[in-house]
């Protein structure tokens, strides 16, 4: 069964994309900790969660501070924010 990701991926459910190439993808956190968070995800589906989430302290992932209802006019803005700054670092495989 394919996970919430590889649906998101594949365009079963709504996500805003800031990256796309043939490894991964990026989008936006439905429910962002901050403006602009941002999931990078592999797009060969993986065992645990865990094994593609660098962090340094278990702390950093707490979801106490997340938006449980984020609008989508701020999901687009902050996508667009990091969209601008990858095609400024001349990146190729930024999402519209």
């Amino acid at each position: 069964m394919a996970s919430i990701f590889t649906r998101i991926i594949d365009g079963e459910l709504p996500g805003v994309f800031v990256w796309r190439d043939d490894r991964c993808v990026a989008f936006l956190s439905i429910n962002p900790m901050h403006p602009g968070h941002t999931l990078v995800v592999p797009r060969e589906e993986v065992d645990h969660w865990i094994d593609v989430v660098p962090f340094d302290s278990a702390g950093e992932l707490s979801f106490a501070r997340a938006d449980p209802n984020p609008s989508p006019g701020s999901l687009e803005a902050a996508a667009e924010k990091i969209r601008g700054a990858l095609r400024d670092l001349g990146a190729d495989s930024v999402s519209e």
